[in-house]
This record gives C-alpha cells, sequence and structure tokens, in this order.
C-alpha cells in the first residue's frame, strides 16, 4: 500500500521518492517545453485536375499543378486553383485537435494541471494531409455552322 509523500520527513524512502518524483517532474516538463519548441507548419500536397491550373492558398500563389508547401497547423486555409480558361474550384482545409491535444486536455481535466502540451502545435493537425481540387470541365466548343457565301462582283 502506497502512502502518501511528505516532503522534508527525513527517512530513506521519502528522500528517494522525492527524487524519483523531481526526476519525473523535470522529465516531463522537459517533453512538454520539446514538443513546444516543434515546427508549427506541416508539409501538404495540393493537386488540381487541370496541371496548368495556378494554386492559391490564403490568397498566395504558391505553384501550378502539384505543389507542396508548408501549412500552419493552428488554422483554416483557403485554397482556389484557377485554370488559364478561367474555370475555377475552392476547398477549405479545416485544423483540428490532434490526439496528442486531446490527450492533453484530458489530463488537464482529470488532474487539473495545466499542461505545455496544449501550446505545442502538435495539438493542431491538417485534414485531410492531401488536397485533390478538381476543376469542372472546359465548356464545349461552339457547334456553330459557318456557311461560306460567294463574293458578289
Amino acid at each position: 500500500m502506497s502512502r502518501p509523500l511528505k516532503l522534508g520527513a527525513g527517512n530513506a524512502d521519502t528522500a528517494e521518492e522525492e527524487v524519483c518524483l523531481m526526476r519525473k517532474l523535470a522529465f516531463f516538463v522537459s517533453f512538454s517545453f520539446s514538443l513546444v519548441a516543434c515546427s508549427s507548419t506541416v508539409r501538404y500536397t495540393i493537386m488540381t485536375s487541370d496541371p496548368r491550373a495556378r494554386i492559391l492558398v490564403d490568397g498566395h500563389d504558391v505553384g501550378q499543378g502539384t505543389v507542396f508547401t508548408e501549412l500552419q497547423r493552428d488554422c483554416d486555409h483557403a485554397v482556389l486553383a484557377q485554370a488559364p480558361d478561367g474555370r475555377a474550384a475552392s476547398a477549405k482545409i479545416r485544423y483540428h485537435r490532434s490526439a496528442l491535444g486531446k490527450t492533453a486536455l484530458a489530463l488537464c481535466w482529470m488532474y487539473g494541471v495545466p499542461l505545455l502540451l496544449l501550446l505545442a502545435p502538435q495539438s493542431y493537425s491538417l485534414t485531410p494531409e492531401t488536397l485533390a481540387i478538381v476543376l469542372p470541365p472546359p465548356e464545349p466548343a461552339s457547334t456553330a455552322t459557318v456557311h461560306l457565301v460567294p463574293a458578289v462582283q
């Protein structure tokens, strides 16, 4: 049966428990800080059905056809694809709390301990990791009949 930890009790078991507790706390704090320091962007792939289509993310031109770009994890992104002939399609990339973020929230709720993990960029993720934008089909060519009339002399 475990007994409650009393700081400064003076016996050898308590001192060992205090050292063990301090090591666990130091590990947890350093682990949390290492996650906070990680990248807040994620590599993302965006493809269009027309390889000539320009791709704009949040109003910034990132390339054409298929692009690999870095996106912020903790916000939504608007994507627009425009073909040279004027056809266009748009999509939205949404962010959500990742499994790590949900775990950190649960720990905060269960133990009442504010966790630095909630600040970590890995607490959020974007779905899906690859976006395919399908442009509408091009307008069919005009089927008007052309009648040639001989010139009058």
